[in-house]
């Protein structure tokens, strides 16, 4: 009979060919499992995601980072660690890593969300973010490609948060 240990809690796991009922044992073990996974990631937060970033998006023309959205009624500020990549057939490649900070507030009701950036590694990847006020995180990029004939344009952002809930 083997043991398994969660949050200081044994739990008591059959041996392989053995058929006693450990169904309480067992459900006792997944519920204290999916507690601390629970409160390891915590509610609202993003798990490492990655979302393809085009060139040249004006800023008139925002698009949204496609799985970095906060709920608004859940989220009250997040930190997203990201890192970006950017790289056309002729140019060097580009890449930045740092943190976007994100607070929510209804004292002004026209910019419920602020966001604010950090760029810890790198240089600056001529992308930039905002957040509309459903807390959907967009962003806009100047155009990389140096001529008519360069190509091969790759850009993404790599991602994860953590989330301050209501």
């Amino acid at each position: 009979m083997g043991q398994l240990n969660v949050n200081s809690k044994v739990f008591q796991y059959p041996d392989q060919g053995k058929e006693p009922n450990y169904g309480s044992q067992m459900t006792g073990w997944a519920k204290e499992v999916t507690d601390v996974l629970s409160s390891y990631f915590g509610l609202g937060t993003i798990t490492e995601t990655q979302s393809i970033l085009e060139n040249n998006i004006s800023s008139v023309s925002q698009k949204a980072v496609p799985g970095l959205i906060f709920n608004p009624n859940l989220t009250r500020a997040a930190t997203i660690f990201y890192r970006i990549y950017r790289k056309t057939q002729l140019t060097s490649e580009i890449s930045e890593e740092g943190i976007l900070s994100i607070h929510y507030s209804e004292s002004d009701p026209l910019n419920k969300w602020t966001i604010t950036r950090e760029i810890i590694n790198g240089e600056p990847t001529l992308i930039y973010f905002d957040i509309d006020n459903t807390g959907q995180v967009k962003y806009h990029s100047s155009d990389i490609l140096l001529n008519i004939t360069d190509t091969n344009y790759e850009g993404f952002v790599r991602f994860k948060t953590t989330a301050i809930i209501k």
